[in-house]
This record gives structure tokens, sequence and C-alpha cells, in this order.
């Protein structure tokens, strides 16, 4: 890895970590503004021009949208240590994201990096889909109806981009997959909105279901298929977890 790419990812992380300090010091509609506008700006600049690889428009798609679920999250959140905490650890994201020359990457290389744009991906739908929940929480006339559609359809773009970085084909072939995740996901953020959690448990709930959605299609689309036999035993497991978390571990109030 050349120097140029440390330089520029740790500009870049350190840039987010300066930029969502800056809205959580200074909650204003313009210091919101200002800053995405700079960091988009940045990425876009960085993405295009520094690293010359336009034709990966799915890794500025997905700089893009963690810079704005982070200001989104961190818009909604109570307690300042928790400010400071997804500050710190957004800006490590970002980094980790433009850790790269844009060349092709060795596959004991590509895995780990796949399997953490995978993750980054994950974390904007939670960031996301906790910030909807509050806005439907705090504003009573809020059409949660649409925001839950919108939120949904995310999801099954992002499952779509998920998947192509484990499978060489075109996005067609996967709208049909993607268009179903993203039904049932909105099903699940309906039923989910209704239940007396805060909006952060919420997030945390339907991007938990998310998470095995698109990771057992991912399965199915593969050559080898799904194998139930090794992934009833997960399954299994995280739908007792599901409930003991929602029965004794979650405030209801």
């Amino acid at each position: 890895m050349s120097k140029k790419v440390i330089i520029l990812s740790s500009i870049m992380g350190v840039l987010t970590t300066v930029g969502l300090l800056a809205v959580s010091f200074f909650p204003m509609w313009w210091t919101l503004g200002s800053v995405f506008t700079v960091w988009a700006l940045a990425i876009f600049l960085v993405h295009y021009f520094v690293y010359s690889f336009p034709e990966k428009w799915e890794e500025l798609l997905l700089a893009l949208w963690f810079g704005l679920s982070s200001l989104a999250l961190m818009s909604i959140l109570d307690f300042v240590l928790f400010r400071y905490i997804v500050a710190v650890v957004c800006g490590i994201g970002m980094g980790m994201l433009f850790h790269t020359d844009g060349k092709t990457l060795s596959v004991h290389r590509f895995k780990p990096r796949r399997r953490m744009l995978m993750m980054l991906w994950m974390f904007s739908a939670y960031a996301l889909s906790s910030f909807v929940f509050a806005l439907a929480m705090f504003f009573q006339g809020f059409w949660f109806w649409l925001a839950s559609i919108l939120l949904a359809l995310f999801y099954g773009c992002a499952f779509m981009v998920i998947w192509r970085m484990y499978f060489a084909v075109e996005y067609k072939n996967l709208f049909l997959w993607s268009l179903l995740s993203s039904c049932m996901l909105w099903e699940l953020i309906w039923v989910v909105h209704l239940l007396p959690y805060g909006y952060l448990v919420s997030g945390f709930f339907v991007v938990w279901v998310a998470y095995i959605i698109q990771l057992f299609l991912r399965f199915h689309l593969s050559k080898v298929g799904l194998v139930w036999k090794k992934q009833l035993p997960f399954l299994i497991t995280n739908a007792i977890l599901y409930i003991l978390v929602l029965v004794f571990f979650v405030r209801w109030v």
C-alpha cells in the first residue's frame, strides 16, 4: 500500500470525525449542510481524480450514503459520549473505505475488504432505520408509510450491491430477489414501529433480520445453494437470541 493511499485514507477518516463532532457541537442546519457539502465534495474529488477508478461507482455511492447516515445517526443521539464514540467509529470506517489504490486485490486482501464493505452498508442501513424510527416518534404527522417504503427499497438496493461483490452477475438478474427482500423488510419495519421500543433498538432489530435475509439469499444465489443442514443451527441460534433480547434485555416503555 502506497504512502499516498495511507495519507488520503487518514485525511478522509479525520475529516469524517471532525465533521461529525462539528455537527455535535454546533447542531444547526447550516452546520449540517456545510459539513455534508464539504464531505461529499471531498469524497467525489478523491474518488474520481486521485484514485482514478470511476467504474467502481458502488464504493462512491457507499461513501456518500455512509456519510449521510452517520450524520443522521449523530442527530438523534442524546448522550454526548455516544456521539463521540460514533464520530470516531465512523471516521475509522470512512478511512478503511478509502484505504485502497483502486487496483484489483488479491484473494487474501479482497475477502476482508468485501466483508468490511458489507458491514459499512449494514451500518448505514442501521443508522437510517434508527433515524426514520426517531422521526416517527418525535413528529406525529410524519409520513412513516412513505419513509418505510423508501427505507425498505434502500435495503433492497444495498443487498444488490452486496451480492454483486460475491457474484459476477448483472443487476437485472438480482432485481426480483432485491424486490422480494424489500417487501419482507417493509412489513417488518411497519410491525416494529408499532412496538414500544426506542428508535435505536427498533433499528437494531430491523437490521439484525435484514442481515440474515441478505445472507441466506446470498447463499441461495450461489452455485452451491443454501445448505439447510449447515445453516439451520445458525438460524435457530439467532432466533433464540432474538427472542431472549426481546423478552429480557429490551426495556418496554
